[in-house]
């Protein structure tokens, strides 16, 4: 998990870490606060080539851009609020990331997830 240093970003890497079992394993990514997406895709690039799975936690319009470029499509094409998780699937290693390289999998925005949460409790 690679987060921004915000600290609103850092609390909802820890939450997510501790929802999956990975508590501790946060690295904070100071380039990651204030950067555009550039700036996001040689975070990503810079991973080791043993970090099969990434969760990356950044801000908007930024991560949304950066998803737009992996996917090959406009930023606008996205619905990308605050809390949204996406997945990617990115067939080549982390250092060969390029635009259009990789395939969304899933897109879930908040409201969905209460809902899904809402109907589980029943």
């Amino acid at each position: 998990m690679v987060s921004s240093t915000a600290r609103r970003a850092l609390e909802t890497a820890e939450l997510a870490a501790a929802g999956c079992g990975c508590a501790g394993k946060v690295r904070a990514e100071p380039r990651l606060y204030e950067a555009e997406a550039k700036g996001y895709l040689r975070v990503l690039g810079g991973l080791p080539a043993r970090s099969r799975c990434v969760l990356l936690v950044g801000h908007n319009p930024a991560i949304r851009q950066t998803a737009a470029v992996l996917l090959g499509c406009p930023p606008e094409g996205l619905r990308f609020v605050p809390a949204a998780l996406a997945c990617l699937e990115a067939p080549t290693g982390w250092a060969s990331l390029r635009a259009g390289s990789c395939k969304l999998e899933w897109l879930i925005i908040p409201e969905l997830a209460a809902a899904y949460l809402r109907g589980r409790r029943r």
